[in-house]
């Protein structure tokens, strides 16, 4: 259970760190075009 958690936590963070990097990049593509 322990290695399951991790691993979904894992995914997690991956998957909101992908997020996050996206919404950057759309950020900075916004305050380009301004």
């Amino acid at each position: 259970v322990p290695f399951v958690y991790k691993t979904d936590r894992y995914v997690e963070f991956f998957f909101l760190n992908n997020w996050l990097d996206r919404a950057f990049l759309i950020g900075n593509a916004l305050k380009c075009k301004q």
